[in-house]
């Protein structure tokens, strides 16, 4: 198993709120969990977009298992961008989302980044704690790559765009860091080189038009 966590792994570690949860209130940091497992799938090959849907291609390998949840869903059938994002995030159990986070979040504890409680008679409720050297190791990496000269991983940039499309920029870092943070995702995303970042990006703002417009229907 590989000892450095993937993206939807360091996302899950900063988005996680005081209560070991994604916050129910923001649609956008839901998205953004969603949208970096699927990215994730997408650059190790699980599957591919064909004709304008996300097609299950390969099951996931023991080091990403965490995405399996989101992988058995996609072989189900292929799925459209607008069709996963409603059936993740605007729905009335949110069994989807659930299994997803827990996966995602077991295997932070099985690395020993987060502990876990569990609540509820009825049905379990899993909640996971990121212990706070694991989340400041990312911040780190995140702060030295993109605030500072030199070479830029992708997957920090992927990470970093998905935490500021979440709104939680500024939860790590100050005004001046997270507006530097945002002008290198721009100079990225319109390179040559940030051709995922645009994909990404536009897979997330799908999501969120297409979460909006259920939303909007349903009222």
């Amino acid at each position: 198993m590989r000892k450095e966590l993937g993206i939807t792994q360091q996302y899950l570690l900063c988005a996680l709120n005081k209560n070991g949860k994604l916050s129910a209130w923001s649609v956008e940091q839901q998205i953004c969990f969603i949208a970096g497992a699927l990215l994730e799938l997408l650059k190790e090959g699980c599957c591919e977009e064909e004709n304008r849907k996300i097609t299950a291609k390969r099951v996931p390998e023991e080091d990403i298992d965490y995405l399996h949840p989101l992988y058995v869903y996609l072989q189900d059938k292929p799925r459209k961008i607008n069709a996963i994002a409603s059936d993740y995030t605007f729905t009335f159990t949110a069994k989807r989302m659930k299994e997803l986070l827990d996966s995602v979040g077991t295997s932070l504890v099985r690395k020993g980044c987060a502990g876990e409680e569990s609540s509820g008679i009825f049905v379990e409720s899993r909640h996971f704690y990121p212990k706070p050297e694991y989340v400041d190791k990312v911040i780190q990496q995140l702060r030295a790559e993109l605030l500072e000269e030199g070479t830029m991983s992708e997957e920090m940039i992927v990470l970093a765009a998905l935490l500021d499309t979440g709104g939680l920029l500024k939860k790590y870092f100050s005004k001046y860091e997270a507006d530097q943070l945002k002008k290198r995702i721009k100079e990225v995303r319109k390179s040559e080189e940030g051709a995922m970042i645009k994909s990404m990006m536009d897979y997330v703002e799908s999501m969120i038009i297409a979460v909006s417009i259920a939303g909007s229907a349903a009222k």
